[in-house]
């Protein structure tokens, strides 16, 4: 980049002597050198500072008398535009561009939404109950802070991408403003703060220090306390246990359970009481209790999520077995209520009629399927939502993180939400049972309807197309309501209004 500068310079400043050549020349050289060596610019960054080497030997050559053709400085488009950079772009922005500018976003919320719940249980850890690990507390204290700089890198290659996508349009076009553009975009990236403060470069240089001596002093901390890293997650075994409670043929039984982490499933089996199956460590048991005078099986869990963010070994967990419940209800046993509260793992509910089905999880998939209930309420910061063959009146789904999926569905009305992720809709409702309202919300996702047959239907994303397709166009809508801001809307149904 200096050296294609300084070539352009030279070659434009020919008509001067070489003495006087040579010192513009090396006027620039060491305005580079000072960017590079002081500032802590990039050649990049110091051409975008500077003006074009065409304009700057015009300046140059009309001190020295000389006289030069000059551009209009007002023109903002040149019309030497090619065609096939034009086209080269459109294929860019549809093949790649509009895949990798949400991609790039999600990562960055992604690992910027866990930074903050990992933050939040740094935040609560003395309000719980037990004693604090202080050289773990060490270790995350560093480990958090060298997430918060991958969370500003992120940001720094977000912002990197979308003004070199933006630079590729404006040049194409031949906007001639772009590098002020460029240059106010640049300063929006953490790496250009950090060149303008000195300071504060030196601060981030120190504190990354001090967060690499914390994760080795919160290492060897749990070497002198526990003889190990304290992989206890890892290695400890599960405890199997199983449990049976006798119930009445007319006896309505309600479900509940507070688990901190397990997979989950509650099914009808071919058994004559239920049994509960669980796995767990013996370290964090699983209490099961049965009240014949309610008929109530409540499951509980002391909460180990805020406690574990400072255990070494839970950043290994992924190695270790994963803790397991299964619940086994009659077929003569009704069930009025199944109310399941986690803080992560997967969760199945399959084959019941209630009155109502609760889940709420703070990270894992839940899946639904063969339920029939007036109301069905799922909730999940961080997963997937899958509901089939399920028949209800009131439906809300809620996912911060995670791809919503009905099908065969049958209810009055849906309010469907996730912040990331696609919508998935086939076979909602029917010609002949219509359901009354649909509202489907995705920040960064695709809304994709097939054969949904609702009278008031609000489709909304920010970022993805909305298709819309139904096999009966004898059912007309009473409402649509379909927005995106950065996307197709595909719609083939027909519709009152709008």
């Amino acid at each position: 980049m200096k050296k294609q500068f300084l070539a352009e310079l030279k070659k434009y400043l020919e008509p001067l002597n070489t003495s006087e050549r040579d010192e513009i020349i090396r006027f620039y050289e060491e305005r580079f050198e000072t960017g590079l060596r002081y500032e802590g610019k990039t050649e990049e960054e110091i051409v975008d500072e500077l003006e074009s080497p065409k304009q700057i030997a015009r300046n140059v050559l009309e001190e020295y008398g000389y006289r030069v053709r000059m551009v209009d400085a007002h023109e903002e488009v040149s019309n030497d535009i090619k065609v096939g950079s034009i086209i080269g772009l459109i294929l860019f922005d549809i093949f790649l561009a509009s895949f990798l500018v949400p991609v790039l976003f999600s990562i960055f919320v992604g690992v910027g939404s866990s930074l903050i719940a990992f933050i939040g249980a740094m935040l609560l850890l003395p309000f719980v109950e037990g004693t604090v690990n202080l050289p773990l507390v060490f270790f995350s204290l560093g480990f958090g802070f060298l997430w918060f700089l991958l969370v500003l890198w992120l940001w720094d290659v977000l912002i990197g991408f979308i003004t070199w996508l933006l630079r590729w349009h404006l040049e194409v076009f031949r906007y001639s403003k772009t590098k002020d553009v460029v240059r106010s975009l640049r300063k929006l990236r953490f790496q250009s703060l950090l060149r303008r403060s000195p300071k504060l470069m030196r601060t981030r240089q120190t504190l990354s220090l001090i967060s690499v001596l914390f994760i080795i002093g919160g290492l060897i901390g749990s070497v002198v306390q526990y003889g190990t890293f304290n992989f206890d997650q890892v290695n400890e075994p599960l405890v199997e246990e199983t449990y049976q409670f006798e119930v009445a043929d007319d006896d309505v039984l309600t479900i509940v359970a507070d688990i901190s982490f397990a997979n989950t499933v509650v099914r009808r089996g071919n058994v004559t009481e239920i049994q509960v199956r669980t796995e767990f460590f013996e370290t964090h048991p699983l209490n099961v209790d049965f009240s014949h005078g309610t008929v109530q099986l409540q499951l509980t869990q002391e909460d180990q999520s805020i406690r574990n963010w400072f255990r070494v070994g839970s950043l290994f967990s992924f190695l270790a077995s994963t803790p397991s419940v299964e619940i086994l209800v009659p077929e003569s046993v009704d069930v009025k209520i199944i109310d399941l509260t986690m803080s992560s793992g997967r969760v199945t509910i399959d084959g019941f009629t209630a009155e109502e089905i609760r889940v709420h999880t703070l990270n894992g998939t839940v899946s639904l399927d063969r339920i029939q209930a007036p109301i069905i309420d799922v909730r999940t910061s961080n997963g997937r939502i899958e509901l089939k063959d399920i028949v209800s009146e009131d439906i809300t789904l809620r996912s911060s993180n995670g791809k919503l999926v009905l099908n065969n569905v049958k209810a009055s009305e849906y309010d469907l939400s996730t912040s990331n992720g696609n919508i998935e809709l086939s076979n909602l409702s029917t010609v002949n049972e219509p359901g009354s309202k649909l509202s489907a919300t995705t920040s960064n996702g695709s809304l994709i309807l097939e054969d949904v047959y609702i009278y008031d239907v609000r489709l909304r994303t920010s970022n993805g197309s909305i298709n819309y397709t139904n096999t009966d166009l004898s059912f007309i809508l009473d409402r649509l309501d379909a927005h995106t801001t950065n996307g197709s809307v595909t719609v083939n149904v027909p519709y009152q209004s709008s």
